[in-house]
């Protein structure tokens, strides 16, 4: 088992995370504040993934509590450590940062320009990035609070809806599911194949950046269907999109979901492969 020497914070939210991953150093999972990070061990099987249920927010689905059978493994040790604890120092002992649902503005202002640059590092020197939903937004280059792991604009602009005023775009409406269709390449990575009915509650629609300097991404998935409760604004936004994309940074993976595979029944070992994807090489 690897030593943690993160430093103690006051617990705001609290995410079990367990996978059997014997050969991983750790899992550090942010919440922008705290953030819990995994000791490396050798994992059983049947446990939890979940919110500490005197804390509401922020939820991935409905304000409810993360399912309980995401990953079914035992616990894990944990360490919960503000967003000042992201020093490379401390990152570069885990092999998979799992940036989950939320708010991504508000998991990357609290981390910080330093925290955001020391995830970079993180990723540059061959660590694994997983953004969902928020943490997808987050991984996205379109935003001053982005961490820039790729090139990727979000579809956001401002729209007159009669009656309302102007409204940012990102937002579709209710958690509800959308069709998404896995790419041959996307199989590889997922573990998935053809098309799937996702829950999805207003995750990125992505399109290529501004910045070249910055990785492409690849699709692994697309959305097939839409919701959105703007219209005629907001039609055919998403559909042909990419639901799932990929990008190599430096030495590091990085795979943003926008959708939830993970609270989507029979698909909540997605995760799974998703971290044995990204995860550190030796």
């Amino acid at each position: 088992m690897v030593n943690c020497p993160a430093r103690s914070s006051r617990q705001q939210h609290e995410l079990t995370l367990g996978g059997t991953f014997a050969p991983y150093h750790g899992i550090a999972v942010s919440l922008a504040f705290p953030i819990s990070l995994h000791d490396r061990r050798v994992w059983g099987s049947a446990n939890d993934m979940r919110f500490d249920p005197d804390v509401g927010v922020p939820t991935m689905v409905d304000g409810s509590e993360l399912p309980t059978n995401v990953l079914s493994t035992s616990p894990s040790s944990r360490n919960h450590v503000g967003p000042g604890d992201l020093r490379i120092e401390l990152l570069r002992q885990f092999d998979v940062i799992i940036f989950p649902g939320g708010s991504g503005s508000k998991q990357g202002k609290a981390i910080g320009e330093l925290g955001r640059d020391h995830v970079r590092q993180f990723a540059r020197g061959g660590g694994g990035i997983i953004g969902i939903c928020a943490g997808a937004y987050l991984c996205s280059s379109h935003y001053t609070w982005s961490l820039n792991l790729m090139n990727a604009a979000v579809f956001n602009k401002m729209a007159e809806i009669p009656g309302q005023g102007l409204k940012s775009m990102w937002y579709r409406g209710p958690a509800t599911d959308v069709d998404v269709e896995v790419t041959r390449d996307g199989k590889r990575v997922l573990g998935i194949e053809g098309l799937h009915s996702i829950r999805y509650q207003n995750g990125p629609i992505l399109s290529p950046g501004a910045d070249p300097s910055l990785p492409s991404y690849q699709p692994l998935a697309f959305f097939r269907t839409e919701n959105g409760i703007y219209q005629p604004q907001q039609a055919n936004t998403m559909i042909g999109s990419p639901a799932v994309v990929a990008c190599q940074f430096g030495e590091g993976r990085v795979v943003a979901l926008s959708p939830h595979f993970e609270s989507t029944k029979g698909c909540e070992a997605v995760i799974l492969r998703v971290i044995e994807h990204v995860c550190r090489k030796p």
